[in-house]
Order: structure tokens, then sequence, then C-alpha cells
């Protein structure tokens, strides 16, 4: 009987013995498996953060090289604004000079006629009539000449208010141009902005999984 009971006890230790065995095995593939799942969440999500970074790198090249371009559109803009202004400034001083012109041929046709008038006022009625014809004659030239060099300075000076006129419309154009590149570039700086505070958020929230998973690496 003691022999008998003191198998029964062994078996029963031996039983005992193995069901903690295989506890802890369950419990060793449990954490396996939970320490698993957690690498292969932290991997994913690892390769999540890199995806955004990638994404938002490229973003922010696209971004830089628009911003580049738009300040060589600029640095162009005003560089033309300032060869129309040259051209105006130049169209003026020949407008003023061909007015000078102007002036200049008419007082000349004022003394034309003053000087032909004392030479031929104090000559005898005989050659009144002859003198007549012959002041009839410069008038008549002079006039002639006067009004050729009036229409040629008015065609100039019609032809200067066209340029002028076209002129101010290229300047207006590049003004209106060069404030849609000035909100293209304030566009494009919140963008920058934003980017940046993006890639911020993705990089504290990698910080995070990467301090949580080392905590839980320590405390195994």
């Amino acid at each position: 009987m003691l022999g008998e009971n003191q198998k029964e006890k062994n078996a029963e230790g031996t039983d005992l013995s193995n069901r903690k065995t295989e506890d802890l095995e369950n419990r060793n593939k449990k954490e396996t498996v939970k320490f698993c799942n957690i690498t292969t969440a932290h991997s994913k999500c690892s390769n999540n953060n890199d995806y955004d970074s990638q994404i938002l790198k490229s973003k922010i090249k696209a971004v830089t090289s628009l911003v580049k371009e738009l300040e060589d559109n600029i640095l162009e803009a005003n560089q033309n604004d300032k060869k129309i202004f040259l051209k105006i400034q130049t169209d003026s001083m020949k407008n003023q000079i061909l007015s000078s012109q102007l002036e200049d041929a008419k007082k000349e046709n004022k003394q034309l006629m003053n000087v032909l008038q004392q030479r031929y006022g104090d000559q005898t009625s005989s050659r009144t009539t002859s003198r007549s014809n012959m002041d009839c004659s410069y008038s008549t030239v002079s006039m002639v000449n006067l009004q050729y060099k009036y229409e040629e300075l008015l065609a100039n000076y019609e032809g200067l208010l066209k340029v002028l006129d076209t002129k101010g419309k290229e300047i207006n154009k590049c003004h209106s141009e060069n404030e849609d590149l000035r909100n293209q570039v304030r566009d494009t700086s919140t963008s920058l902005t934003e980017c940046q505070q993006e890639i911020n958020k993705i990089c504290k929230k990698y910080l995070v999984l990467k301090q949580r998973k080392d905590r839980k690496v320590r405390a195994k």
C-alpha cells in the first residue's frame, strides 16, 4: 500500500511539473507573439513614416524649385521695367527735341517775314506790285516749308504718343505679373511652413513610438 501511494504521489508530481512546464512554454509563446506583433507594428509605422517623409521631401523640393523660378521671374520683370522706363525717357526726350525744332521753325518763318517786309517796305509805288508778288512767293515757300515740318513733327509726335501708350500698357502688365508672382511667393512660403510643421509632427511621432519600443524591450 505504501508503495502504491508513493507511486501515485510521484505520478501527480510529474503531472504537476509537466503542466507547469506547458504553462511556462505557453506564456513564452504568447510573449514571443506579442513581441513580434509590436515589432511588426513598429516596422509598419516606421515604413509609413519613411513614406510620408519621402512625399514631404518631394513636395518641399518641388516648392523650392517653384520659389527659385518665381524669384527669377521677378528679377526678369524688374529688369524689363527698367528697360521700359529708359525707353520712355528716351522717347520723351525725342519728343521735346521735336517740339523745340517746331518752335524754332516758327521763329525762323516769322523772322523771314519781318526781313522781307523791312527790305521792301520803302520801295516806290512802281515796284509795289513786284514786291507784293515776291512777298507772296517767299511767304508761300515759307508756309509750305513750315507746313511740311509741322506735319512731320505731328506724325512723329503721334507716333511717340502711340509708343508711350503701348509702353504704359506693358508697364501695367508687368506690374500685374509682379503682383501675381508676389502672391505666388507668399503662398509658396506658407506651403513650405506647413510642410515643415508636418515633418516635425512625423518626427515627434516617430520618437514617441521609438521610446515606447525601447521601454518595452528594457522591461522584458
